[in-house]
């Protein structure tokens, strides 16, 4: 930002306010200098001056410093939770998935040798495997979830083991 600002636009986005608001505060001594005489006349501050008198005042420390660190604050913030809530949700995703896969591999173990559906179902079923145990190593859960997991990715690659797929 310039060390002076030469209109009320200017005044009011360094302050992040508007510009009738800040205008009003002119009357409350915000150090405005005008070029010339009269309401009408242009005006210029200098931004050390505005920094002080916001300082003075407790409208809070100039908005331009203050709001980026309350802001990425919030961002963080909100950036945690959502991650939270997507962690949740990916872990959710796999064990559907994953009921999915087991439900696929017992179709295709009680399929007929040979037969079209015992291939489709053993692909589905090894190709989620393969997606969850991906997924799963990229994944934050808790510890417990995380066993959990485990526990049911080896109960279905012993069943694809038994229909003839090898890892």
């Amino acid at each position: 930002m310039p060390a002076i600002l030469n209109s009320w636009k200017e005044i009011a986005a360094y302050m992040r306010r508007g510009v009738r608001t800040v205008q009003r505060w002119e009357n409350d001594g915000l150090p405005i200098r005008r070029a010339g005489t009269g309401n009408r006349a242009p005006v210029f501050a200098f931004t050390a001056e505005i920094d002080k008198w916001l300082h003075r005042h407790r409208t809070a420390a100039p908005a331009h410093e203050m709001a980026p660190r309350s802001d990425s604050r919030k961002l963080v913030a909100n950036s945690e939770l959502l991650l939270s809530s997507l962690q949740r949700s990916g872990a959710d995703f796999l064990f559907l998935d994953l009921d999915i896969a087991t439900t696929m591999a017992g179709t295709a173990l009680k399929a007929g040798r040979g037969t079209e559906k015992k291939a489709r179902s053993q692909r589905i079923a090894r190709r989620a495997y393969d997606t969850i145990l991906y997924l799963s190593q990229r994944l934050k859960m808790p510890k417990e979830q995380g066993r959990d997991l485990r526990e049911k990715l080896a109960a279905l690659k012993r069943e694809l083991e038994h229909l003839g797929e090898r890892f």
